[in-house]
């Protein structure tokens, strides 16, 4: 899986790489997956939060994103990775079915 990760207005921390390419690798059981990941991670000053954005690219015709905002940006990238996952489930069933 080809993963590339923006960092804005934030520190580059290797321990959240770490976590998230092993949670998307993880989602390799969903084999509509195609090979880019873009994930961008966002740091507002002036809140104090972070924002999680995650675009992944499905076999055919849809973009999955999924975006989360939170206090912490281990907190932000574990919902987004949540949403993500469940958006994937639910397509993962809408092709099963034929729609």
């Amino acid at each position: 899986m080809n993963l590339q990760i923006r960092w804005k207005d934030c520190d580059r921390s290797k321990a959240v790489e770490a976590g998230v390419e092993d949670i998307l690798s993880s989602l390799g059981k969903y084999n509509f997956i195609n090979e880019n990941v873009k994930v961008e991670i966002v740091h507002y000053d002036k809140r104090n939060i972070f924002k999680t954005r995650i675009n992944v690219l499905v076999k055919g015709k849809n973009i999955l994103r999924a975006e989360a905002t939170a206090n912490t940006i281990y907190g932000a990238t574990n919902l987004a990775l949540d949403k993500l996952e469940d958006q994937l489930r639910r397509a993962k069933t809408k092709m099963r079915r034929g729609k």
